[in-house]
């Protein structure tokens, strides 16, 4: 886009400035939003796929700890089940949840509609 609109790129310009420059939302953040969409769809009941909702664990915690993750991120031995995706929306999700704590993908009221819920999804990503 920056080539076509000045005919020459000026390869010192960074990603980020060019993504900033544009109004587009960088590709990290889109795909923690879409990640996090699905776990939610999932936990919801809104896809019906048993053997990835059996791959999201949840984390029951003892009456008085103070556990802030509510899903629990399983071991595992290798960098590529670390990676894999199920573990990955896990760990994304206790992060965000961390900074946004009223962002529950549990609560399937009709009162939190989707604005609502991408709207602090969003800021907990930036």
């Amino acid at each position: 886009m920056y080539y076509r609109d000045f005919h020459y790129y000026d390869y010192t310009i960074s990603y980020r400035e060019l993504v900033h420059g544009y109004n587009l939302v960088e590709l990290e953040k889109r795909r923690k939003m879409a990640s996090m969409y699905l776990l939610r769809d999932f936990l919801r009941g809104n896809l019906d796929s048993p053997y990835l909702l059996g791959q999201i664990g949840l984390k029951v915690p003892v009456k008085h700890s103070r556990a802030r993750s509510v899903l629990a991120v399983h071991f595992v031995r290798t960098t590529q089940a670390w990676h894999a995706p199920s573990q990955t929306m896990v760990r994304e999700y206790n992060a965000l949840t961390g900074v946004q704590p009223e962002l529950d993908v549990f609560h399937g009221s009709k009162s939190i509609t989707v604005n609502w819920w991408q709207r602090r999804l969003s800021c907990a990503i930036c």
